[in-house]
Order: C-alpha cells, then sequence, then structure tokens
C-alpha cells in the first residue's frame, strides 16, 4: 500500500507540474480583443460574468503589446528564437506590430493598418503570436494550451504557425497541448517529425531542412501524442509505424474528395 500510495503520489505530481505550472491558457475568439483596444482596461476591471481564461489572456496580451518592441526581450538568452518568432510573426501577419497610442497597428511597407480593421486571421493570430513571443522570453518551461491555433489562417500560415511552436519547444522546454480542426496542423507536424528523423539517419541536414521549410525546429516523434475524439471517446492518432501522426484521418479526407471527383468524372463521360 505504501508502494502504490508513493507511486500514485509520484505520478499526481509529474502530471500537475506538467499541466498545471506556469501554465499560460491562450483561448480561441481571439478577434475580441481586436474590438478592444484602449477599452481593455476597463474589460479586465470589469465585474461581468466574463470567462476567466478570456480575462486572464486579455492581462496577459496587454502585457505582451507593451513588451513586444522593448529591448528587454533582446537582452534575454534566448534572443534568438525571439528573432526567429518575431520573424515568422511578421509573415504570418504580413507585417510588424506596433502600438501607439494605446491601439495596436500592423505596419508593412510604410503603411500602417489598424487591426479593428484587418483580417480575422491577423485578429486571431496577433494576440497568440504576441503573447508566445514576449512570455517565452520572460519565462521558460511554460505550458501552453492553445485552442485552434490554425484560427482564420490560410494553410501556409498554418504551416508557419507550427514553425514558430517547433522553435520554442526545441530552444525553451516549453510545452504545448493543442486542440484543432485542421488538417494542415497534422500535415506540417507530421514534416517536422520526418525531418527529425530524416536528420538523426544522416540523410538530410538541418540547414536543408530550415531551407526547404522556411523556418521551425525538427520534432521527435516520440516527444508528441496526438488524439482525436470519437463518439465521446479519446482515440490514439499515432501511427508508431510510419512515425506520423494522424495519418487515417488525412487519407481518409483525401479519399472522401477523391471519391467523388471520380463519381463525377465516371458519370459525365
Amino acid at each position: 500500500m505504501i508502494m502504490y500510495e508513493s507511486i500514485a503520489d509520484s505520478l499526481k505530481n509529474d502530471l500537475k507540474n506538467t499541466f498545471y505550472h506556469d501554465a499560460v491558457f491562450i483561448p480561441a475568439s481571439r478577434t475580441f480583443f481586436a474590438n478592444l483596444q484602449k477599452n481593455i482596461f476597463t474589460f479586465l476591471a470589469s465585474n461581468l460574468d466574463i470567462d476567466p481564461y478570456l480575462k486572464e489572456f486579455g492581462s496577459l496580451y496587454e502585457n505582451a503589446k507593451r513588451l513586444y518592441n522593448d529591448p528587454y526581450l533582446k537582452r534575454r538568452n534566448v534572443e534568438r528564437v525571439i528573432q526567429e518568432v518575431q520573424a515568422d510573426l511578421q509573415a504570418v501577419v504580413n507585417g510588424d506590430y506596433e502600438y501607439i497610442d494605446e491601439q495596436d497597428w500592423i505596419v508593412n511597407k510604410g503603411k500602417r493598418i489598424n487591426l479593428i480593421n484587418a483580417s480575422s486571421g491577423q485578429q486571431e493570430s496577433l494576440p497568440m503570436l504576441l503573447v508566445l513571443a514576449t512570455w517565452t522570453a520572460v519565462k521558460e518551461n511554460c505550458m501552453f494550451f492553445i485552442e485552434e491555433p490554425e484560427a482564420h489562417l490560410f494553410p501556409t500560415s498554418q504551416g508557419r504557425i507550427v514553425s514558430i511552436l517547433s522553435k520554442i519547444y526545441s530552444e525553451t522546454n516549453s510545452r504545448f497541448f493543442l486542440t484543432s480542426h485542421s488538417p494542415y496542423i497534422l500535415s506540417a507536424f507530421n514534416n517536422f517529425i520526418m525531418a527529425k528523423d530524416v536528420i538523426d539517419n544522416g540523410n538530410f541536414t538541418l540547414k536543408r531542412f530550415v531551407e526547404v521549410n522556411g523556418s521551425g525546429s525538427p520534432i521527435n516523434f516520440d516527444d508528441v501524442s496526438a488524439y482525436t475524439i470519437v463518439d465521446g471517446n479519446t482515440k490514439c492518432i499515432s501511427d508508431t509505424e510510419y512515425r506520423m501522426v494522424g495519418a487515417d484521418i488525412l487519407d481518409n479526407i483525401s479519399d472522401h474528395f477523391q471519391n467523388v471527383m471520380n463519381v463525377m468524372l465516371s458519370e459525365e463521360f
């Protein structure tokens, strides 16, 4: 009994350290904050019955906006990863971020657009990326819970998001718990997993991978767990034989669309 309790307590502590120590929750519906800007402090101080996670993220986001271009970030020991994350951020939102007169601006080629007038993809991704870029510099070994990191983004930008997550994971030992509906996110993860395998086998180089992919760090398959929910139950979608995640899901999606096209082609001709 003593041995069982000792093991159980150890597991509980490990889970607690993994999921709750320095946890950062990044909710979906981040476009909500594009409409606040100057009114965010009123929102944070209000007694309205609002999701506490949304309020907590609002506070993190407000601090991130003020820190993003602060020279303090450049003095941290993760300067290189911050620079790479900022470069990918610029690619995703199509410009750099500036915080002027308590308003959010995206600046590109001398022109600037207020976040409230930007696309839904920019409004969804910017708050998430600012928090990731700044919080990573302030504190390592975080646990990030991110809802729908791909929200409203074009597939290539979704790949950039995975590049950012892979770089942060590689350089800071931070961990991620993601919820996603996107097959492109799965495909991007599979590319990073394959990169790790072929580099370890000596058939590829990290430099070449970055040239081909644009950015990011390879991911060890054994560091990834992936699940889907079927009829209220979780089902593992990690394929240990082919060292991929969600391969069957991706195949089923492709097969469905291909089947529809084949039927139409066969009946037309």
